[in-house]
C-alpha cells in the first residue's frame, strides 16, 4: 500500500513539474513577445525574464533529480543569506501590524509573497541553516 502511495506521489509530482514547466515556457515566449511588440522598459523585462527562466531551470532541475538527492538552483549561501532576510522581513512586518502601521490584510498578503520567496529557494533551513 505505502509502495502505491509512493508511486502516485512521484506520478503526481512529475506532472505538476511537466504542467509547471510547460506554463513557465509558455509565459517566457510570451514575455518576449510582448517586449518586441511594445515599447517596454528594459530593466522590468530583463527582471521578469530572469525571474520565468529561474523558475524553469528550477523545474528542469528538478525533473532530473535522483529518487532522494534535491537540485538546488541556488547555492547554499544565496539560500542562506535570503532565508535569513525574509525572516527580517516578517519580524518587520509584524512590528508594523502591532504598531498599527498596517492592517492584517496587508500583514497576510506580504506574508504570502514571503511564503513564495521562501518556497523558491527550496526550503533553505533543511540544508543546515544556521541562523542567529
Amino acid at each position: 500500500m505505502l509502495a502505491l502511495i509512493s508511486n502516485t506521489l512521484q506520478i503526481l509530482t512529475a506532472r505538476i513539474r511537466e504542467v509547471g514547466l510547460k506554463a513557465n515556457e509558455s509565459a517566457l515566449t510570451r514575455l518576449n513577445e510582448l517586449a518586441e511588440m511594445r515599447p517596454a522598459d528594459a530593466e522590468v523585462v530583463q527582471r521578469l525574464r530572469v525571474e520565468y527562466e529561474d523558475r524553469i531551470r528550477q523545474l528542469r532541475a528538478s525533473e532530473s533529480d535522483s529518487n532522494e538527492t534535491p537540485q538546488h538552483l541556488f547555492s547554499l549561501e544565496y539560500e542562506q543569506f535570503s532565508y535569513e532576510l525574509l525572516q527580517v522581513e516578517r519580524r518587520i512586518i509584524l512590528q508594523l501590524r502591532n504598531e498599527g502601521i498596517i492592517n492584517d490584510e496587508v500583514l497576510r498578503r506580504i506574508q504570502r509573497d514571503i511564503d513564495l520567496a521562501e518556497a523558491r529557494l527550496g526550503h533553505p533551513h533543511s540544508r543546515d541553516l544556521k541562523t542567529r
